[in-house]
């Protein structure tokens, strides 16, 4: 295998694919402050002591080591970079890149009456028993629109287990997903699903890769049907993130992801972004 080095339910499904308003995308790899980088080791097996022992030798820091994909992310420095890829058990090592959160909708519920939600609504199909984790910035829980569907969730930026929202754009994408239908407010499209909070975007709406990662195993583990993705980079992150989407979607986890509007009017040029990218068949 040539190794290689990168720089690089149906009807919540429906309205979240199109939530998409404006974005600005990010791609570069985040460097710390000692120095080293930000990456996605991949391996031929299933990483455990020996392999992390190998990710310290070379002056590793280790950030997850998943059992999703055979991979750690880890922050390396640059010279132990090429060291690592020699090794016959690593298979690839890519950048772990930054996210940037992609707008929502912002007008009330238009788009939510606009795909005919009312019409299901009536027929009371409003997404009970639908585990929905929004892997965002967060969810205020203490939301009078939201509180009665918060189901928990985990903060993977400050590694606890309270995903409070403190940019804002987390809680507004659960509203139009799962808002209450209580005469008040606004109603989401699926009014009455389950909502968990996955944090991986900070403060500022951004976030990396190596933390979607880990949100997406935690979504495998905790029995969610359907995860909304909202962030994107106009940058391929690599193997390693498309097989994290591909072995979650193999698992029964439905992803949808929004695709940013960085193109132009006539369509040409690099219009969707990922993870909204990547082939639905390869999923």
């Amino acid at each position: 295998m040539r190794k290689t080095l990168s720089l690089g339910a149906v009807l919540v499904a429906v309205l979240l694919a199109v939530l998409a308003v404006s974005t600005v995308y990010g791609g570069t790899a985040a460097q710390g402050q000692s120095g080293k980088t930000a990456v996605l080791i991949g391996f031929a097996q299933q990483p455990g002591p020996a392999e992390e022992a190998l990710v310290r030798g070379a002056g590793g820091d280790i950030k997850y080591t998943y059992n999703l994909v055979p991979a750690i992310a880890a922050s390396l420095p640059e010279g132990a970079i090429q060291g690592l890829l020699n090794n016959p058990n690593v298979t690839a090592i890519d950048l772990d890149g930054d996210v940037q959160a992609i707008d929502a909708e912002l007008d009330n519920t238009w788009g939510v009456q606009r795909i005919g939600s009312g019409v299901v609504h009536a027929s009371d199909n409003k997404g009970f028993g639908v585990n929905v984790a929004v892997i965002d910035s967060g969810i205020d829980y203490t939301h009078p629109d939201l509180d009665g569907n918060y189901a928990g969730g985990y903060d993977f930026v400050n590694g606890d287990a309270d995903p409070m929202d403190d940019n804002g754009h987390g809680t507004h994408v659960a509203g139009t997903v799962a808002a209450e239908d209580d005469g008040t407010g606004v109603v989401g499209v699926a009014p009455e699903a389950s909502i968990y909070a996955v944090k991986v975007l900070n403060s500022s709406g951004s976030g990396s890769w190596s933390d979607i990662i880990a949100a997406l195993q935690w979504a495998v583990d905790n029995g969610i049907l359907v995860t909304n993705n909202s962030y994107g980079s106009g940058t391929n992150p690599g193997g390693t993130v498309q097989a994290a989407f591909d072995n979650s979607a193999a698992a029964g986890v439905l992803h949808v992801a929004a695709a940013g509007n960085s193109g132009n009017p006539r369509g040409k040029g690099n219009n969707v972004g990922y993870p909204a990218r990547y082939d639905p068949l390869s999923q």
